[in-house]
């Protein structure tokens, strides 16, 4: 019997996890359309039939109950089609932050995409990117916020604070990160990786982004999409290369395990 030479799982790539929610919700929305399709069929099949014919039976009732579910039918394929233009737009914007971060990719610095953690609760969170490199461990979420083409498009940042195009962001967009990175970091601790520099990272992707922040002390870190390739360059070296190992292998197993989730 013939085997595959890839013994171990492959690692997930950018957007892996939206694109199988893409692909559930269109089946799903071509599911209603053949159940609809087949009631049709079906009564038209009545109608029709050499068996019934049309004079003895009650044509009305099925072709009211078709007539009630059309409009239902249309507003749950609307709402998918709604649903699935979003996640488009999160899956290309992970794509195209993961061409840019792979990029970054060294000796030093290893880029992991869509990797699947698991709360105390036991309900499951995706995290886009993780860069893990002598410079600092970086928990990296994407941003696909639709633009106004009227305007100029500013996100304004201030400690824990997010403003877009001039509204305070009342989702606080700034948590995700901050608490995935928080997990990575007690995961890292579970590995007895003490000490290591986790740090959130939030990017938007064609923004315009105004952020005041300390490179020598990075704290929940915000940038437009290719802005954070170019100050990660200029990163300190706060890990050292035995470190750097150690948590390079932690998370390669934590990305093998979410290849099977």
């Amino acid at each position: 019997m013939k085997k595959s030479p890839i013994v171990n799982e492959v690692h997930h790539n950018p957007g892996q996890s939206l694109q199988r929610k893409i692909i559930k919700e269109v089946l799903n929305s071509l599911g209603i359309l053949i159940i609809v399709l087949l009631l049709d069929v079906a009564y038209l099949g009545w109608i029709f039939g050499e068996y019934i014919p049309p004079s003895k039976t009650h044509t009305w009732i099925p072709l009211v109950v078709i007539l009630v579910l059309l409009p239902i039918v249309f507003l749950v394929i609307s709402k998918n089609n709604r649903k699935i233009d979003l996640l488009v737009q999160g899956r290309d914007g992970e794509q195209g932050m993961g061409l840019y971060l792979n990029r970054l990719w060294s000796e030093t610095c290893f880029v992991f995409h869509d990797i699947q953690g698991t709360w105390k609760n036991g309900n499951h969170f995706n995290i886009d990117h993780i860069l893990v490199s002598t410079k600092g461990v970086f928990v990296v979420e994407t941003k696909t916020f639709s633009k106004d083409d009227s305007t100029e498009n500013i996100i304004k940042h201030r400690g824990d604070q997010l403003w877009i195009n001039g509204v305070l962001d009342k989702f606080n967009a700034l948590e995700e990160p901050r608490r995935h990175s928080i997990w990575l970091n007690n995961y890292l601790n579970d590995h007895k990786i003490q000490g290591a520099v986790v740090i959130p990272v939030l990017l938007f992707p064609r923004w315009k982004v105004d952020s005041l922040w300390n490179r020598n002390a990075p704290e929940n870190l915000v940038f437009s999409g290719k802005a954070f390739n170019t100050e990660f360059i200029h990163f300190p070296e706060c890990i050292s290369r035995a470190e750097f190992e150690k948590i390079k292998l932690a998370v390669c197993e934590l990305a093998r395990n979410s290849a099977d989730v």
